[in-house]
């Protein structure tokens, strides 16, 4: 009895300094809007049960020419699946994801917009500080809020919540993860999201302006905020086309070596990654039936992005993957997303979001080495108003989840540039 004593003693105070903790990172700016409410991610038992019966259902895989590459050209292996599916059924615990998601504050807003009332669900750290700058931190396609846990880990680690300089607000997208979806009876858009996310932050009480950060889809909306909203921008994907203004690059002899080997590799990309696009795209309800209600489809068609996309010196680990495509399935994610594929790439030739003028606002770009998509600073210094970049050695399409210390880092430094004399 004496040894169990202090042990529950110290595992009581562990957890209240926890609790503590969550709650002096949950308080609300005076100016936010009543419909906004704190919550927990606790899926029901039924589906947690009903994804791992149809993980443990799988008798295995057919072997293939195709399946049985030692690369990705062809697209996702047998071993990999057997691998990923033989971790789900025996190690991975969705509950203990929960846990991890739930150190962060969750909250529900009920967001008021021209077109509909939408519940939207975000991540948020807010600072106490009357000067504070808001960050709205955007994932994209096949990402979710989870990319930013360990970036707002850094956040708890390098501030308090009474000195922060920093709100944090990392929004579900529309349709993704626990925000609602679209209408069935709206032809919805990436600006109608970008309006969505707008109010949010509004509501919140952050009317004075904020920065929006956004890699994949989430650079879309937060390049669209930037042309029609308060907002200044930083992006870890920005794929505009090439300004007038630049010598192509065969003729620019200013290119780097790296500025050309991230142009070819997303001219490889656009030639032989963009399958999955095109499906998205111009046969959304197909594919949508095809992969969403299965959970070893949704592995293979999602698991393939996060092996393919990333730095190949540093893979994600099967438990990070998993925890992606256990989110998207347990929360029927996938049909209610990819809306935006065919808004773009269901149009002959696909529409560029990034081409639509000029952005005035403070601009900041940086550029993993690894990405699938990128472009020479010089051309985002022709198409914005870029008062920051940097080009990292390291990490790929998801900077967020690969490199979150570099994203975070190179952040705080656009913010110190794009406001020297501080936000307010």
């Amino acid at each position: 009895m004496s040894v169990l004593v202090p042990i529950f003693l110290v595992g009581s105070l562990v957890l209240l300094s926890a609790a503590r903790n969550l709650a002096e990172w949950s308080t609300l700016p005076r100016d936010a809007s009543t419909a906004i409410k704190p919550i927990e991610v606790r899926i029901p038992d039924a589906k947690v049960f009903e994804l791992q019966s149809a993980v443990r259902a799988q008798h295995g895989f057919i072997p293939t020419y195709e399946n049985t590459r030692d690369d990705l050209s062809l697209g996702i292996s047998w071993g990999w699946m057997q691998n990923a599916t033989s971790f789900w059924t025996t190690d991975f615990s969705w509950r203990g994801q929960e846990e991890e998601f739930n150190r962060h504050p969750h909250f529900q807003a009920i967001v008021q917009t021209s077109n509909r009332t939408h519940s939207v669900h975000f991540v948020g750290l807010f600072s106490s500080k009357p000067d504070a700058l808001p960050f709205l931190l955007l994932h994209g396609f096949p990402g979710s809020f989870l990319e930013f846990m360990e970036l707002l880990d850094l956040v708890k680690q390098e501030y308090k919540p009474w000195d922060s300089p920093f709100h944090i607000i990392v929004p579900s997208l529309v349709g993704f993860t626990f925000t609602e979806g679209p209408s069935i009876h709206l032809d919805w858009t990436l600006a109608d999201t970008a309006s969505v996310l707008d109010k949010l932050m509004l509501d919140l009480g952050f009317g004075d302006g904020y920065v929006a950060q956004g890699g994949d889809i989430g650079s879309f909306i937060a390049t669209h905020l930037a042309r029609n909203s308060h907002s200044s921008v930083h992006v870890n994907t920005f794929s505009v086309s090439r300004p007038a203004s630049v010598h192509a690059p065969e003729n620019d002899t200013n290119l780097t070596a790296l500025d050309r080997e991230i142009l070819d590799r997303s001219s490889r990309q656009m030639q032989h990654g963009f399958g999955y696009a095109l499906e998205q795209g111009t046969a959304p309800a197909t594919i949508s039936f095809a992969v969403s209600k299965s959970a070893i489809s949704l592995l293979a068609w999602l698991g393939e992005k996060y092996l393919a996309w990333v730095d190949p010196n540093k893979p994600l680990s099967f438990e990070k993957i998993l925890t992606a495509v256990s989110l998207y399935h347990l929360t029927d994610t996938f049909p209610r997303s990819i809306y935006s594929y065919r808004e773009i790439f269901g149009r002959s030739p696909p529409e560029n979001p990034y081409d639509d003028g000029f952005i005035d606002k403070p601009f900041g770009y940086s550029r993993f080495r690894f990405d699938v998509s990128g472009v020479p600073p010089s051309w985002a210094a022709a198409s914005a108003n870029m008062v920051f970049s940097k080009s990292q050695e390291h990490g790929g399409h998801f900077a967020a989840l690969e490199r979150p210390r570099e994203l975070w880092e190179d952040v705080q430094e656009f913010a110190r540039r794009a406001f020297p004399h501080g936000f307010l």
